[in-house]
């Protein structure tokens, strides 16, 4: 398939190369609102990517809505113990997500960023887009964390991905749970059937 290329051409990062950046770089270029989890009464606005969810019945699709930011740290030091969230941050891969429960909103989507940091990105809500890949209006349109793990079948602790993509000329990335990536000719099929 040779090298991703954004919409006006240019090679595409990858997932990793995405995400290993400082958090802040990530989070302003990935979501339509981001906030620091240490502050998050102060909302900053970012160019939001589309958020394909690949679900049991097909892909859906979103813009990333709002995410949260926490920094290596905070992750550190309020999961602290061996074996536990700020360590698994830690070994993880730029790019790569882990869900975790909490309380009752249930599997929470992170994505890990930096390379040799637990600093990752917490992906709060997407908001449902059109055909033409534009966000759609309302409160009904919002889904949560939960919801989204609950979508692609993100279990406690357990690992997903993020793929590249684009749909209708906009980067985005699909949120899978699958052992392989879907293929770009699968998103595109899907993308047809939206359209019919």
């Amino acid at each position: 398939m040779g090298v991703e290329q954004k919409a006006n051409g240019e090679p595409r990062p990858t997932t990793k190369e995405f995400f290993d950046t400082p958090g802040e770089t990530g989070v302003s270029n990935l979501s339509a609102f981001w906030m620091r989890n240490a502050n998050r009464s102060e909302i900053f606005e970012g160019k939001p990517k589309i958020l394909a969810l690949h679900t049991k019945t097909g892909v859906d699709y979103y813009r990333f809505e709002e995410v949260i930011l926490y920094d290596d740290n905070e992750t550190q030091e309020r999961w602290s113990r061996p074996g536990s969230r700020g360590d698994q941050l830690v070994a993880a891969g730029p790019g790569e997500i882990i869900g975790y429960t909490y309380r009752v909103a249930g599997v929470i989507p992170f994505i890990k960023t930096r390379t040799g940091t637990a600093e990752n990105i917490q992906i709060a809500k997407a908001r449902k887009v059109d055909n033409n890949g534009d966000p759609l209006p309302g409160d009904e349109s919002v889904i949560r964390a939960g919801e989204i793990s609950r979508k692609i079948g993100l279990e406690h602790t357990k690992h997903a991905q993020l793929t590249p993509i684009l749909y209708k000329g906009k980067e985005g990335f699909l949120l899978s749970t699958g052992l392989l990536p879907i293929s770009q000719e699968d998103l595109d099929r899907a993308e047809d059937l939206l359209n019919d």
